[in-house]
Parts: C-alpha cells; sequence; structure tokens
C-alpha cells in the first residue's frame, strides 16, 4: 500500500538539466520540495556521484550528503566483485576508469580482456569497437553496459547516441548480450533501495525516461512521475498499456510536481 512521500529520488539529465544548464524552474522547485521530502539523485550520467553532486549544486540544486548516486559507482562494483586484478577493456570516460581501478581492476584499452565494459558514447571510436569486438571473439569478454539508453538529450529537442548504440553496436557484431549494471537492472533497483533509505511505497522517482527511470520506479514499487523535458514525449506514453504508465505526466519538474507530490 502507499504510503505518504518521504523521499523523492530523481534523475539528472533530461529532467534537470539540459545542454549543461537547468531546466527552467527546476532547481527553484526542488529545494521548495527539500523542505518537504528528502531529495536524492540516481543518475546514469557516465561521470561519478562527487562530479554530479558538485554540478548539480553550482546549478542551485540542493545537495544533501550521501544523497547522489552514479551508475557508475553501481557498475565498477560489480565488475570489480567479478574482475579485481583482471583485464577489463573500458569505453568511457575518467570517471568509470578511476572507479574501477580503485576498485583492483586493471583497465586496458585493446585485448586481451576477461571483459568489456561501456559507458557514454563520446570515446567510441572504429578503433574501439574493433578492440571491444576482438576481446569477445578471441578471449570470450563479457559484455557489460551502464545502460541501454539509444539517445541523450542535450538541449531542447536535441539528443546525442546514448550508451545502448554503443552496446548494441558490440552486441550486433558478436552476438554477445549486454548486461546492464544502471537503471532499471536488478543491480540498480538494489542500489536505489539503498539510497532511498525508506519503504519504496514511501517514495516518489521522477525522471524523463520511461525505459529507465518510469521502470525503475515500478520495479522499487514506487510511484513515479514522468517529464516531459528529456528524451520522452506524449505519444510515447500513450502508446503503453495502461499497466506500464508512469503515475502522473507532466512538462517539467517545475510544471506541477510540487503540488503533485503533497497531494499524495
Amino acid at each position: 500500500m502507499a504510503e505518504r512521500p518521504q523521499v523523492a529520488m530523481f534523475d539528472v539529465n533530461g529532467t534537470l538539466v539540459l545542454g549543461g544548464e537547468a531546466i527552467p524552474g527546476a532547481a527553484a522547485a526542488l529545494t521548495a520540495l527539500s523542505r518537504r521530502v528528502r531529495v536524492c539523485y540516481f543518475s546514469n550520467d557516465p561521470r561519478g556521484a562527487e562530479a554530479i553532486g558538485a554540478r548539480l549544486v553550482d546549478l542551485g540544486f540542493p545537495v544533501a550528503p550521501g544523497t547522489v548516486l552514479s551508475a557508475i559507482q553501481v557498475a565498477a562494483r560489480r565488475v570489480g566483485q567479478r574482475f579485481a586484478g583482471q583485464r577489463v577493456l573500458v569505453i568511457a570516460g575518467a570517471g568509470l576508469r578511476d572507479a574501477l581501478r580503485t576498485e583492483g581492476v586493471e583497465v586496458v584499452d585493446a585485448p586481451p580482456a576477461a571483459a568489456v565494459i561501456v559507458s557514454g558514447a563520446r570515446l567510441f571510436t572504429p578503433e574501439a569497437l574493433t578492440a571491444a569486438c576482438e576481446a569477445i571473439w578471441h578471449h570470450g569478454a563479457r559484455l557489460y553496459a551502464s545502460s541501454l539508453d539509444r539517445r541523450v538529450p542535450y538541449g531542447p529537442g536535441r539528443f546525442a547516441p546514448g550508451t545502448g548504440a554503443v552496446a548494441h553496436a558490440i552486441a550486433w557484431a558478436t552476438g554477445e548480450t549486454p548486461e546492464v549494471l544502471g537503471k532499471p537492472s536488478p543491480l540498480a533497483v538494489e542500489a536505489a533501495t539503498g539510497l532511498l533509505g525508506v519503504s519504496p511505497a514511501a517514495a516518489v522517482v521522477v525522471g524523463d525516461s520511461l525505459g529507465e527511470d518510469v521502470a525503475l520506479g515500478r520495479r522499487l514499487g514506487a510511484r513515479t512521475a514522468l517529464v516531459l523535458s528529456g528524451v520522452a514525449a506524449r505519444h510515447h506514453v500513450d502508446s503503453l498499456p495502461p499497466e506500464h504508465r508512469p503515475d502522473v505526466v507532466l512538462d517539467s519538474v517545475s510544471h506541477g510536481l510540487v503540488e503533485w507530490i503533497e497531494s499524495l
């Protein structure tokens, strides 16, 4: 049974931030909300939690200690558990590379490797594709991805390829199915449960992605709010069966979210 909300968990890119700038009204809305419930953040951003938190603070969002979780943390911890002391081919930025080294993984750019992990598409090159495929073809490497997002927003109506585009290119060439370590995987559900700190029945998950944020919230058993400021559009919602739709759809977090949560 749903309970009165005690915590709201937010996605970042496309939900609160777009193109490096705060979405208009978002910081003020979360500041107001933070006086009523605990506010926390769970992002598939390929940077680490510290960088995500610092950016949010710079943009005026309320960020309390221990309230930011990155898919980087979740992915690095799992890969470290499985491949500490082994070579892992990494197609990602410094955030994931540093996190993996902290977990005892040997980060490499060429085979042989026991695993391949992808996070973000910015550093994906033909050479990286070949290296990843050879690690899987010739050395039996496992394939991991921080998410399977098709695209990520970087401005109003503008998108760039997401991690899923890279992971699926490698999967197509190798036949290896990528294991998702970020939202909305079972591993992410476990991590999000710890971040919430309360029963999911007393939580609200807010994001711009049906396949990541709303799916994560539904798997948690939390109420969900979809905002149309990022990757999703209203026709995406309308095409879903009722049981897969979010509890509420809003233009942005500054258009009625605080009032909706207060009404629950």
